[in-house]
């Protein structure tokens, strides 16, 4: 495929990049897997997924998400209290 239009060519240049960026960023993302002695680490994602027309990746959290965790995160330690204000 050859494209003439610089503009249109420069475009399709940084859909692909993105695209390619995006699988590989997601062809390196790791899980711990096992318990114990027995936790390894293994990709996420494998590459049929990540290739498949019907895949979709997570978007990414909100703020809202990111201070939801950090609260959870918060009550799980010893002697932290959280609680509502009005």
């Amino acid at each position: 495929m050859q494209v003439y239009d610089a503009w249109a060519a420069y475009q399709l240049d940084r859909a692909v990049s993105l695209l390619g960026r995006a699988l590989e960023n997601a062809s390196q993302e790791l899980v711990e897997v096992g318990s114990g002695t027995n936790k390894k680490m293994e990709p996420k994602y494998e590459m049929e997924q990540l290739l498949d027309p019907l895949f979709r990746l997570p978007s990414s959290p909100t703020r809202a998400d990111k201070e939801r965790l950090a609260l959870q995160k918060l009550k799980g330690l010893r002697g932290v209290k959280v609680w509502r204000g009005k």
